[in-house]
């Protein structure tokens, strides 16, 4: 029998919050750029990468996932 593996991750650190954009539109700062490319990076080297990502909508958690994802292929 196969052994499951559910990751949860939370989105990396964001930009403070602006009153000119929903909390939704927030992206990620730099330290949050880096640190979900590393994310991905010690993801790959401990073999648990995806089958499926499953995320929020907001532009944060994508950011976060297609920054991750990019270093873990």
């Amino acid at each position: 029998m196969t052994t499951k593996t559910l990751l949860i991750l939370r989105h990396a650190k964001s930009r403070p919050k602006d009153p000119n954009l929903s909390d939704y539109e927030r992206t990620l700062d730099k330290l949050g750029v880096d640190d979900a490319l590393y994310m991905g990076k010690l993801i790959r080297s401990k073999d648990l990468v995806p089958d499926l990502i499953i995320s929020s909508s907001a532009i944060r958690a994508k950011m976060t996932g297609d920054s991750g994802q990019r270093m873990s292929i």
